[in-house]
């Protein structure tokens, strides 16, 4: 009991502490705040910032998740996706408190290039529809990003075409329907041990779908799979079941010819081999047990 009270008081002294340190003020120069970014806001430099941030910040941060509010609260590290930070932080804050570092978050300036820390920004940007690049992304080069909200998913195959449909359903910023263009998807697929990616990033062709060649997935035993569609920046998700190619049906190896068959399956070659090292071994042990009562008649004699 006092090993459990001293654990409890040892907790309590750690969060406490951790919340302190996180509500210190972050320390970012003017300079700083007025920075411009100096990467090109592209496609492949935010895949880039991508790969960063799985490797560097994920396991604190999490995924980036389209939300109004950040919903993670300490010691938990912020969604960064959550538009309200998206909203209050220029690029420069952002690379500031990114190279500086805060109680528990290290200064990545000593771990990350200058590059590297501003393609990590430009992935974070991809979360935030109103974002206007700056700096160096230059407005031709920029990424072109759907104004809208995505509503829901709709996942198809067809069987033609040989291929998965992944319907966006979206509205524009006035409310109205429309087709939700270069957005985004992953499609993954559920198995005994978790989700495994089918195909992901693939970008909404101009009217809202996304087309994805068949990856010859094994079915059920009833020809059914189960699919989960979702926005690269995991706002909207829809799992379904879909009938899908033809059931698969166990092929047990008792049914062939097999070294782990059964007499009557195993090939001929294999059982003549058998029988012939059984008789031996038998013929053997007769003749062994044969010489050793001749011997013991000859002792008595």
């Amino acid at each position: 009991m006092h090993t459990i009270y001293k654990l409890v008081i040892y907790s309590s002294i750690s969060l406490l502490w951790v919340g302190s340190v996180q509500a210190q003020n972050w320390t970012i120069s003017e300079e700083e705040r007025a920075m411009k970014m100096t990467v090109e806001y592209t496609e492949a430099i935010q895949t880039e910032g991508k790969a960063i941030f799985e490797k560097s910040c994920k396991m604190c941060h999490g995924d980036l998740i389209v939300s109004p509010v950040n919903d993670r609260v300490l010691p938990i590290a912020p969604n960064l996706g959550a538009t309200s930070i998206q909203s209050a932080n220029s690029d420069g804050e952002f690379y500031g408190k990114i190279s500086n570092g805060k109680g528990g978050m290290p200064p990545f300036k000593a771990a990350l290039s200058p590059d590297d820390l501003w393609k990590v920004i430009a992935y974070l940007r991809t979360s935030y529809a109103a974002y206007v690049p700056q700096g160096a992304a230059a407005p031709s080069e920029a990424v072109a990003i759907f104004e809208g909200t995505i509503k829901s998913l709709t996942t198809t195959f067809d069987t033609a075409a040989k291929q998965f449909v992944v319907q966006l359903n979206a509205v524009d910023l006035a409310g109205n329907p429309t087709y939700a263009m270069n957005v985004k998807v992953d499609l993954l697929f559920k198995t005994s041990f978790g989700y495994l990616p089918v195909a992901k990033g693939v970008k909404s062709n101009s009217k809202g779908q996304v087309l994805i060649a068949d990856p010859n997935i094994q079915p059920d035993s009833t020809g059914h799979i189960i699919v989960k569609a979702q926005t690269a920046d995991l706002a909207v998700s829809e799992e379904k079941v879909i009938a899908y190619g033809s059931p698969w049906v166990w092929d047990s190896p008792l049914n062939h010819r097999s070294l782990w068959g059964t007499s009557a399956n195993t090939p001929i070659w294999l059982l003549a081999t058998y029988l012939s090292v059984v008789l031996g071994v038998w013929i053997t042990i007769f003749w062994a047990i044969l010489q050793l009562f001749r011997i013991w008649m000859l002792r008595e004699r």
